[in-house]
């Protein structure tokens, strides 16, 4: 008597099947599960506004109090920059070297070949524009 082997084989080529295409399902399910992964942390990353990741904007108080200072400063210091580019260069100069460089009225006085008093009255009228130029775009 033969063996009937046909639905043997059947099932077995079906299993293998079957087995093969789990395998490949679930390759492929790790597969967007690693991308999803991956997006997300590139989601976390993305720079919304200059310095500001996304990740700050996850709602709760200390984040979002961080978030308004960072957006306040950048518009400060951007109407800042506004104001400097409005001052003639020797005045944008001579307001760098007193206050970013620390130099004395002397030394300023010195580079530019003016008197002390001249550079103190410089800095002071520049500093005065500049407070009204912020004050008016405030």
């Amino acid at each position: 008597m033969k063996k009937d082997t046909t639905k043997f084989d059947e099932l077995y080529e079906n299993a293998t099947k079957s087995k093969k295409v789990q395998q490949y399902l679930q390759k492929d399910w790790q597969r967007q599960s690693n991308e999803r992964r991956k997006d997300g942390r590139h989601r976390a990353n993305i720079q919304l506004i200059e310095g500001v990741s996304e990740g700050l904007l996850r709602w709760n108080e200390k984040t979002h109090k961080q978030l308004e200072e960072q957006i306040l400063e950048r518009l400060t210091s951007d109407r800042l920059y506004a104001a400097l580019r409005g001052l003639k260069p020797m005045d944008r100069q001579i307001l760098f070297l007193r206050y970013f460089c620390n130099w004395k009225l002397r030394q300023i006085a010195v580079l530019y070949e003016i008197s002390e008093s001249a550079v103190s009255q410089r800095i002071k009228k520049n500093l005065q524009n500049l407070q009204k130029s912020l004050q008016k775009n405030a």
